[in-house]
């Protein structure tokens, strides 16, 4: 890019030029968000690795673009059951930058509020404050969070009850 910026690129699809296209038109909507590269279908794929690392390096892709990738949201649910405390961290992430459009996830994201990782009790909350109303349904587990013993988790817990709209 002009200016030299040599850090990762994220292209929605709408921005992503086909080089095969006449005049480089975008590439058609449907196409993948690409971040480094490679379409999310390539870093979901990741997902899906053995090793840890591999599943951590396409989830932190997947956190990149989620705002743009509501596809992802079912592998993103699937990862919230991952053995790894980081990627199932990452994907609440995911979740909370996927935002409303990620409702189909509240009932995981709750369940994740009793994770033994403080920190993905942590991301499951303040994903479950983005998605705001349709995450009502996780009231009960985020009052139970709220006793949490975990700063963090109680802090974000209170933020998610107020966005959810639970007096």
């Amino acid at each position: 890019p002009a200016g030299g910026s040599t850090g990762p690129s994220i292209v929605s699809p709408v921005d992503n030029a086909d080089p095969a296209s006449p005049a480089g038109r975008p590439a058609p909507a449907e196409a993948d968000p690409v971040y480094q590269g490679k379409p999310l279908s390539a870093w979901l794929a990741m997902l899906r690795d053995a090793d840890p690392e591999f599943r951590r390096t396409g989830m932190r892709a997947v956190v990149a673009v989620a705002g743009k990738a509501l596809p992802a949201v079912p592998p993103l649910v699937e990862a919230l059951a991952d053995s790894d405390p980081v990627v199932r961290t990452l994907a609440a992430q995911a979740l909370a930058n996927v935002g409303p459009g990620a409702g189909d996830a509240v009932p995981a994201l709750a369940k994740s509020l009793a994770d033994g990782t403080p920190e993905v009790r942590a991301a499951a909350a303040a994903a479950l404050r983005e998605i705001g109303p349709a995450a009502k349904a996780a009231a009960p587990s985020l009052l139970d969070a709220v006793r949490d013993d975990a700063p963090a988790v109680r802090l974000r817990a209170i933020g998610a009850l107020i966005e959810v709209g639970v007096p």
